[in-house]
């Protein structure tokens, strides 16, 4: 199991140019995250819509990705009193820490293509979840 956030989980819905390595890791292992996730992609995909960077037909082909990939979702209520202690001990906003909570939670490493949330956590001593951007994980599974 790992968690991903939104930025990971887009890159499968949307082609980016490190699409490749989020679905690797998809096919290798379980996704979990937090209900939000939802909410985050899909504005995500409104936004590129919005931008006509993707069709309307392309937006809801994205939104069905979405909602059939392999993801376990966590409701957020659950997480939120561990979210907000973390946004304040690392200055970073609440709904990115709500992926480092579910992540300690259960104990998995937390994906990410958020480098800021990657130097913030690595950086501080407020948890000790292993947080990887794609670049780490591509290195880490030889892709």
């Amino acid at each position: 199991m790992i968690v991903v956030d939104a930025s990971v989980a887009i890159k499968v819905a949307l082609y980016e140019p490190d699409s490749p390595i989020a679905v690797a890791a998809l096919r290798a292992q379980p996704w979990s995250a937090p209900d939000l996730i939802l909410s985050e992609c899909a504005n995500i995909i409104w936004k590129r819509c919005r931008m006509g960077d993707i069709t309307r037909d392309q937006a809801m082909q994205a939104v069905t990705l979405i909602e059939t990939m392999n993801l376990d979702v966590e409701p957020g209520r659950r997480l939120i009193e561990r979210a907000v202690e973390l946004a304040i001990a690392l200055d970073h906003p609440a709904y990115d820490c709500f992926y480092i909570a579910h992540a300690e939670q259960l104990g998995a490493p937390l994906l990410t293509a958020d480098k800021k949330l990657i130097a913030k956590t690595r950086a501080s001593d407020a948890t000790n979840i292993e947080i990887m951007g794609l670049d780490d994980y591509a290195r880490k599974n030889d892709l």
